[in-house]
């Protein structure tokens, strides 16, 4: 999570970071949803998932679900 949490601010550097941040926050989601995190925390992670992914590059923009495969191609290369 740390890590996932650094890349977020790392990224914020990049020049269209949207398509990434958007991963890091689903992947934050699914870590939280694995460790029985607070439903909250869940959805505040999932809810900046979405709102990322709805600024990222249309090209690559998968649509509306909320599925890994999805997140995935936002990011035409990855970091991590």
């Amino acid at each position: 999570m740390n890590l996932l949490e650094k890349s977020i601010a790392i990224l914020e550097n990049l020049k269209e970071p949207a398509g990434f941040i958007a991963r890091a926050y689903f992947k934050l989601s699914e870590v939280q949803a694995t460790l029985g995190s607070d439903s909250e925390t869940q959805k505040r992670y999932r809810e900046a998932a979405v709102s990322y992914r709805s600024k990222a590059d249309t090209d690559l923009n998968p649509g509306e679900e909320y599925t890994e495969e999805n997140f995935n191609s936002l990011v035409p290369w990855m970091l991590w």
